[in-house]
């Protein structure tokens, strides 16, 4: 697929992104006769089980990556990255099993405790990506430790878990039954559109000065991660369209990110020693093997 892409410029794939993420969303804003509905709950907990644990089993497999193929690839922002989604899939399998029609999760479940669960897996993600956008492939910094970045990520994981877990009454509501989202909620997904708007500006500077076409699956899943935050910011019931099409988005996004960071981490290093064996065999000296193995 992606020697398919190369051709095409970042600008056309980014476009095409949006075109599709906003057409999807016309379709339902501008029809809702025949595309806005509120589904069975029984129904619509399989979509949404099924679409989140396809997402944690991204999130944990872009750790995986990303994590074990440091060690050859010493690329520091697919580290950053894997690392990060380690926590982002487990507080996101959180509000999982918090959700409306689940068997109790610790304490009894509803769409308010699942909307706390999403708001911190949200916020976690968002913050993250922005902050992945200043961390290259080689930078090196003391603190940006497969240990320390390990240990970050399930801190914040076990403090989601104990904070909406055992204080939920002392957490805003973020839904009604019967009048909808809050204020608070709203606002919420506002400020995580932000922060994903933010990690864009960052992503595409980057990407003008470096010119590494992988940070177009990035730049991609954040164009998608803020559609789908729109669509969270719509619904009236837990069990509508526009919370089903929120979910689609959000299920996008992560594969792009995993397409990026398996890029980053193991096709982008194969590429390279390819080319180094090639150089090495056809030069018949073995000098220019060793600077692309250390990543030069």
């Amino acid at each position: 697929m992606e020697k398919m892409l190369r051709p095409i410029s970042p600008q056309t794939i980014l476009a095409a992104v949006f075109l599709l993420s906003i057409s999807l969303f016309a379709v339902v804003t501008l029809f809702p006769s025949p595309f806005y509905h509120t589904l069975d709950p029984a129904s619509y907990l399989v979509f949404h089980n099924c679409a989140e644990l396809f997402g944690t089993i991204v999130c944990l497999s872009i750790f995986g990556v990303g994590w074990y193929a440091f060690d050859q690839s010493g690329n520091r922002h697919a580290l950053f990255l894997s690392t990060m989604f380690l926590g982002i899939g487990l507080v996101g399998f959180m509000h999982t099993l918090s959700f409306l029609g689940m068997p109790q999760f610790v304490t009894p479940n509803s769409t308010n405790k699942a909307i706390q669960f999403w708001l911190a897996f949200r916020i976690y993600f968002a913050a993250a990506f922005l902050a992945s956008a200043y961390v290259y492939p080689e930078t090196r910094n003391r603190w940006l430790t497969k240990t320390n970045l390990l240990l970050f990520s399930v801190v914040v994981s076990t403090l989601a878990f104990t904070a909406v877990t055992y204080y939920f009454p002392y957490l805003p509501i973020g839904f009604i039954e019967g009048r909808g989202l809050t204020p608070f909620k709203i606002f919420a997904e506002y400020v995580i559109i932000g922060l994903f708007a933010l990690s864009f500006v960052a992503y595409w500077s980057r990407f003008s000065r470096t010119k590494d076409k992988q940070l177009i699956f990035c730049l991609s899943a954040l164009v998608l991660s803020i559609f789908s935050e729109l669509a969270f910011t719509l619904y009236q019931s837990a069990f509508d369209t526009y919370n089903m099409l929120g979910h689609i988005f959000e299920v996008g996004a992560f594969y792009l990110i995993y397409k990026g960071v398996f890029a980053a981490s193991v096709v982008y290093p194969y590429e390279r020693l390819g080319a180094a064996t090639f150089c090495q065999e056809s030069c018949g000296t073995r000098k220019f093997l060793v600077p692309y193995l250390r990543g030069a």
